[in-house]
């Protein structure tokens, strides 16, 4: 499976991800290049900027919305 694939699986699960996650899990050191890949096929990935770590530093964290998640339109959340 190729880390776009395994990327999207893992946010279709309901999981956010960061950068020191997707290289953790998958070795990809481009996560804002694969995320990139998903939303030109359509996905609506959602970013934000969270802190992480001792030094307080910022990274993006990505995920889908979760009514995102559902298959039919009559599933979706209003």
């Amino acid at each position: 499976m190729s880390q776009t694939a395994d990327i999207l699986d893992w946010l279709k699960s309901g999981r956010s991800i960061t950068s020191l996650e997707a290289y953790n899990n998958f070795g990809c050191l481009r996560l804002a290049a694969r995320i990139a890949d998903i939303r030109a096929r359509g996905f609506d990935v959602q970013s934000k900027t969270i802190r992480v770590g001792s030094k307080n530093k910022t990274v993006a964290q990505y995920s889908f919305q979760q009514c995102d998640l559902f298959e039919t339109q009559e599933e979706k959340c209003p």
